[in-house]
């Protein structure tokens, strides 16, 4: 949580106040004001603490900025507390290093599913070999897709490639840039 100004608490309760307010939100909704969210962690270049990753809060990972919307994922569910491999990636000027930091976000992400270490996850070994089904193979897939800007097939994920070979593969099909 952080601190609002004065002068917000006092807009705020001049709003939700006044019974005839248009924008006052269904009887069963709440106000939550003074929340830093994951888009505010990310933009001060930290990483969102491990609570504020759960799907559950999946609705405040968004950023201003960026595509059709206005509204950009800025990886809420990064898989780790200590690094936020999207961040990352879009900073990343080569194409190589963008395929390590997918590597060690996959990786990360498949350690936090299978729940163990990070350092377990062995990248020249294949996802299947990690017990990976086709839902998280699909679930993988769209984070890809919508975090990384690049569209990889389920049968890449769940077929013979290893975790670095998709590594590679998302790394030269971004959107984001060579």
């Amino acid at each position: 949580m952080t601190a609002i100004e004065e002068r917000e608490l006092m807009a705020l309760l001049e709003i939700y106040c006044d019974p005839g307010s248009p924008v006052l939100p269904p009887a069963e909704s709440q106000l939550l004001v003074g929340a830093v969210t994951p888009a505010d962690c990310l933009s001060r270049g930290k990483a969102p603490p491990t609570p504020a990753q759960r799907p559950m809060f999946s609705g405040f990972a968004l950023a201003r900025g960026a595509r059709g919307s206005g509204m950009v994922p800025v990886a809420a569910d990064s898989g780790s507390t200590t690094a936020n491999y999207l961040l990352l990636f879009r900073r990343a000027s080569r194409s190589e290093e963008r395929g390590e930091i997918l590597i060690q976000g996959l990786a990360s992400k498949l350690a936090r599913a299978m729940s163990i270490a990070a350092d377990g996850v062995v990248p020249a070994k294949q996802r299947s070999g990690y017990g990976v089904d086709s839902l998280m193979a699909v679930e993988r897939r769209n984070w890809i897709a919508r975090d990384f800007g690049a569209s990889v097939p389920v049968f890449d994920i769940m077929g013979g490639a290893t975790i670095a070979d998709i590594g590679t593969l998302v790394a030269e099909k971004t959107e984001f840039g060579s």
